[in-house]
């Protein structure tokens, strides 16, 4: 099983000590409901989250334009195998909270985000 359904099956054992010693971690990457908070972009949630003590992935970028999201991806998927822990891809996505509002979302996915999965080892 990759992680996300090996993490999922431990959420739905019936016996929570059961659950509790499949030791999982997590990160976060969004806040729900930011209020009025002023925050206005991805990484300035992700800065937020930060502060008030929840684990976040360090290996995050913003990057400005295509060029660095391309050298991202690269040194990501040249590294991603001695991470502590198991990546299958990484997701891209527009930084302005705004800007995701105005692109909004299809019944599957929203359009301000892609994933782009690492080739199978």
């Amino acid at each position: 099983a990759n992680p996300r359904n090996a993490s999922a099956g431990s959420l739905r054992q019936l016996d929570p000590k059961i659950a509790a010693k499949r030791n999982l971690d997590i990160f976060v990457y969004n806040i729900a409901e930011l209020g009025d908070t002023g925050v206005s972009s991805h990484s300035e949630a992700l800065d937020l989250l930060d502060e008030l003590g929840f684990k976040t992935n360090r290996e995050r970028r913003k990057c400005k334009n295509i060029d660095e999201v391309i050298e991202l991806l690269d040194q990501l998927l040249e590294k991603h195998s001695q991470l502590p822990y198991d990546i299958d891809g990484v997701v891209i996505k527009v930084d302005s909270l705004r800007q995701q509002e105005a692109l909004g979302a299809t019944a599957k996915s929203p359009r301000w985000a892609i994933a782009y999965k690492f080739p199978a080892e």
